[in-house]
């Protein structure tokens, strides 16, 4: 969680999803973790709906959901955490679309 909120503050536009992947690695790495459990996925707009994707060229730009899903390895356990969360002004649209799901 600690290494979420460290990336969601650094986050902004024009980061690729491999460039955000990878940073998050490099944080879960940094804090302690002897890897990460999986390869690390984060997903703008489209992509986000695609379950275990791989991180494409795709740039992070306002107003588009994103999925991040990552887990570390630490003295033979894994864990996995995912988040799903908005990017920029949610538009009525996804708020209802949210309420759904919720």
């Amino acid at each position: 969680e600690t290494c979420f909120e460290s990336f969601c503050a650094e986050l902004k536009n024009g980061v690729t999803e491999r460039e955000a992947a990878e940073s998050m690695r490099h944080k879960m790495v940094v804090a302690g973790a002897d890897d990460h459990a999986f390869n690390t996925l984060f997903q703008i707009g489209p992509n986000s709906s695609v379950p275990h994707g791989a991180p494409t060229r795709r740039a992070l730009k306002d107003d588009t959901i994103v999925l991040l899903d990552w887990g570390v390895r630490l003295c033979g356990y894994h864990t996995d955490l995912t988040r799903t969360f908005f990017w920029g002004k949610i538009s009525s649209h996804l708020l209802k679309l949210q309420s759904v799901v919720l």
